[in-house]
């Protein structure tokens, strides 16, 4: 990741934390909660999309979801996702992920994240003996 990309996600994120500091999501079952409203979100014109609420939690969301995008642009997080996957694709990725394990919703954010788009999308597997 360049350093000016980097220093960009680092503001948004701090900005985020400074701004809304009791959205802070903890857990799994926690960062869902905060995502729900996106559950019913749909795409009404490329780039805008439709949230039957917002508030500071949903934004919370939206805008790590807006992290995931970028460390994945930039080949930081070990993921496959497809190419054209949208912010909104994988909120919704994850909120199903958690319907169907609700068992993870102790658990850290970050992780279950990692597992909810593993599961989604899994990267191809290597054949036995190819190069790296």
């Amino acid at each position: 990741m360049n350093a000016t990309k980097c220093a960009a996600t680092a503001i948004l994120i701090a900005c985020g934390l400074t701004f809304a500091p009791h959205a802070r999501a903890d857990t799994a079952q926690e960062m869902a909660g905060y995502c729900e409203p996106y559950r019913t979100a749909v795409v009404t014109k490329p780039g805008e999309v439709s949230v039957p609420t917002r508030d500071l939690n949903s934004q919370y969301c939206w805008g790590a979801f807006a992290a995931v995008q970028e460390f994945y642009v930039q080949g930081d997080l070990g993921l496959c996702l497809p190419e054209r996957s949208s912010r909104l694709e994988l909120v919704k990725v994850f909120i199903r992920y958690m319907d169907q394990h609700p068992n993870t919703g102790h658990e850290r954010f970050g992780r279950v994240l990692l597992l909810a788009m593993a599961d989604a999308f899994p990267c191809p597997k290597k054949p036995v003996g190819s190069a790296q």
